[in-house]
């Protein structure tokens, strides 16, 4: 009977399992909903999930049952495997119409006056494991912190000097390398413009120019007398 017990827990870990990926899914598109799913499929979807959450509840309790009350209950109930293998029975063949009910009118009722303190509780509980969890990841931080400050700035200094080291000789025009002192901050030095300046542009003055107004103005000065 105890084998019959583990193949119907494991029947119902598989049916709630490919439920759950079954609902998740979304509902095939309409195309009076222009290509999405419609309104009557999505409704249905989100009473699925409801089912579904209850069938998960109702089965997070029953394996929290047996691992910390049924070898207790189990020694005051005769036949105790074979009504609880009913009971799975029951469980696998209504699936989320039978643990409904039972969450609604045994499962809630029971957690419904202790709902505040148990999230108090919850939020301590986290408190409590954040400081922990931070305890716990300061060794870990110094490590780090250690790491880069001892192999990042070798690394650094590598990619520095990588960056700084000769580079290839650069052929001239005359085909051959020119030699480079390997500092990147050194520009070229600027050719020099090819273009003629405003000076040589300017006409020049032509020298007999002077004599021939000069021969000019002695003649009409002859004239005159």
């Amino acid at each position: 009977m105890a084998v019959f017990v583990r193949l119907l827990r494991i029947a119902m870990l598989f049916f709630n399992v490919y439920d759950s990926y079954k609902i998740l899914k979304l509902p095939p598109p309409s195309a009076q909903n222009k290509g999405r799913p419609s309104l009557r499929a999505m409704s249905q979807r989100k009473r699925d999930m409801k089912g579904c959450l209850a069938v998960w509840i109702v089965w997070s309790c029953f394996i929290t049952y047996e691992r910390f009350a049924e070898s207790i209950v189990s020694l005051f109930i005769p036949f105790y495997d074979e009504f609880k293998s009913l009971a799975m029975l029951f469980m696998i063949m209504t699936r989320a119409r039978g643990a409904e009910p039972i969450y609604l009118h045994i499962i809630r009722p029971f957690l419904k006056p202790y709902t505040s303190t148990i999230d108090q509780l919850l939020d301590f509980a986290h408190v409590v494991g954040d400081i922990i969890f931070g305890l716990a990841a300061l060794p870990f931080i110094y490590v780090i912190h250690w790491w880069q400050r001892r192999f990042g700035t070798e690394r650094e200094n590598l990619d520095t000097e990588t960056e700084s080291g000769p580079s290839s000789p650069i052929p001239n025009g005359n085909g051959q390398p020119s030699i480079s002192n390997g500092n990147a901050s050194e520009k070229p030095a600027k050719s020099k413009s090819l273009r003629p300046s405003k000076s040589s542009l300017q006409p020049t003055t032509k020298p007999h120019s002077s004599n021939l107004t000069n021969k000019k103005l002695s003649n009409q000065v002859w004239l005159l007398v």
